[in-house]
């Protein structure tokens, strides 16, 4: 009979904390929708609960579709990662302005709204995907954000900057010319 859809699973793999892949369902036609499956449901009901009182977090973590038995299916991400970050902020310098801006607007809003920002390194591409257009960073992992600082936002800043700093002295992409 007539195809109504077609599913594929391009993407399978074991991460540290769980099982991830990425679901594609094509229509007939041909428009297709992308997700990301993983098991282990724990984070995706922390990142309900930390919606619920920090609504800050949906901006920069991907969107909970909604977890069916032991899957969470989540919003799929688009943009540079690790390396191709990396050459993307060596090779632009208008890029360059644009995460800078952008990552400076991440760990601000975060620390004001009383976020902590975990398991997250930007200058290594580390668990963030970012916008090839408008620099804007998204963190990979629902349990990259995380409700009751135990820093002020002023040393919650601090601490980032510090962490990115760390970082700073192995890139390439941002030594001066």
């Amino acid at each position: 009979g007539d195809k109504k859809f077609k599913v594929r699973l391009p993407h399978l793999r074991g991460g540290k904390h769980a099982f991830v892949g990425i679901v594609e369902i094509t229509n007939p036609d041909e428009t297709t929708f992308s997700c990301v499956v993983r098991d282990k449901t724990y984070d995706a009901e922390g990142y309900q609960e930390l919606v619920k009182d920090h609504p800050l977090a949906k901006e920069f973590l991907p969107e909970l579709y909604g977890i069916i038995g032991n899957w969470a299916v989540m919003e799929r991400l688009y943009g540079l990662e690790l390396e191709e970050l990396d050459a993307k902020l060596e090779s632009d310098p208008d890029f360059r302005t644009k995460c800078a801006e952008s990552l400076f607007d991440l760990i601000y809003r975060t620390a004001h709204n009383g976020l902590v920002l975990q398991d997250f390194n930007f200058m290594s591409g580390h668990n963030c995907m970012v916008d090839t257009e408008t620099g804007k960073i998204r963190l990979i992992e629902q349990r990259n954000l995380a409700p009751s600082s135990p820093y002020n936002p002023n040393e919650a800043i601090t601490k980032q900057l510090f962490s990115e700093l760390g970082m700073y002295k192995s890139s390439k992409a941002w030594e001066p010319y």
